[in-house]
């Protein structure tokens, strides 16, 4: 952790603004310590670089959506060149040059794949906020930028100043809240006046029929414990893979 994190920190029990109470530090990193509320006087830990300002009592459907991204995040954390034109893709109209610097947030950042995109389209600074364990994955996949910052809170409180950032984009996150329309107005108030807001959920694309299909399937899923789920999904993978390698391969060969 950086100390300058503190300037866009606020407790999440109260908005209050938080200090450095204890720190232990490598390479003008913060690695361990404690923050402390100036307003309620709660403290909140730092490991591994990460303030965790998860507020108590999150609820059970927030906790088990959080483990299930963080496993998914910690088994598939490599960061893929195709990431930039899908992420291009999600923020139009919105000019990845408009980032140049600017404060900027990633609201449910995951693995850091967009953290690392907003940072070299020249983001001043870059905050990833998320609610899991994906936050270590995405310190790792970020370690050589000195522009991001992880913090580990919940989007529907965010552990954050009011008026603190230019630009804020959640991608694919607020659909897997119990409340999208909550998080979305949890974000708003975080901009700078004129700020720019970017949100991007799942649509319904003339994908009904597979997603009528697969509704009752992902009900089951979603409930079971991640390692079951991707052992139960290799067989029809294997099936999808090579049914999509027969018909690509030949149509690149033209």
């Amino acid at each position: 952790m950086k100390e300058r994190l503190l300037n866009w920190l606020a407790c999440p029990l109260c908005g209050g603004a938080l200090t450095l109470r204890s720190a232990r530090g490598r390479d003008g990193e913060i690695v361990d310590g404690s923050l402390g509320c100036d307003r309620c006087d709660h403290a909140w830990p730092i490991l591994r670089g990460i303030p965790r300002l998860l507020p108590p009592g999150m609820g059970c459907e927030t906790s088990a959506t959080a483990a299930r991204f963080a496993y998914e995040w910690s088994r598939y954390d490599e960061i893929r060149p195709e990431y930039e034109a899908q992420f291009r893709g999600w923020i139009s109209p919105f000019d990845p040059a408009g980032f140049a610097g600017r404060v900027v947030l990633d609201a449910g950042c995951g693995k850091g794949r967009h953290l690392r995109l907003a940072a070299r389209f020249g983001a001043r600074d870059v905050v990833g906020l998320d609610v899991g364990a994906s936050v270590d994955v995405s310190a790792r996949n970020t370690s050589d930028l000195g522009a991001v910052h992880l913090v580990q809170g919940d989007l529907a409180r965010p552990p954050l100043r009011p008026g603190a950032f230019d630009v804020v984009y959640s991608i694919g996150v607020l659909h897997h809240l119990g409340d999208p329309a909550a998080g979305f107005r949890a974000l708003a108030p975080l901009l700078v006046p004129g700020g720019v807001l970017l949100a991007w959920v799942y649509a319904r694309e003339g994908n009904e029929a597979l997603l009528s299909a697969l509704g009752p399937v992902r009900r089951m899923t979603r409930r079971s414990p991640p390692g079951l789920v991707r052992v139960l999904a290799w067989p029809p993978a294997a099936l999808i893979h090579a049914a999509v390698r027969a018909v690509y391969r030949p149509a690149r060969s033209r």
